[in-house]
């Protein structure tokens, strides 16, 4: 799909490297912990799906021009 368009290709991943790369350190029922962009975080959802849709909506955000977390 963008061998014929002038589109940018991002990646998110947990796993292999990407464009946005994280890792879980606690997926918990308080939680979970992870390091996004070298940033430790903590996130009130549980389960490895959300870990993938929070590294989905921070690399958008970061795209969209938004800042770093802090």
């Amino acid at each position: 799909m963008l061998q014929n368009t002038k589109a940018e290709k991002h990646s998110y991943s947990l796993k292999v490297p990407g464009t946005i790369k994280g890792k879980v350190l606690e997926n918990n029922l308080t939680g979970l912990v992870m390091i996004v962009d070298n940033q430790e975080a903590h996130f009130r959802l549980i389960g490895t799906f959300n870990a993938y849709n929070l590294l989905a909506v921070y690399g958008v955000a970061r795209l969209m021009g938004e800042d770093k977390m802090q």
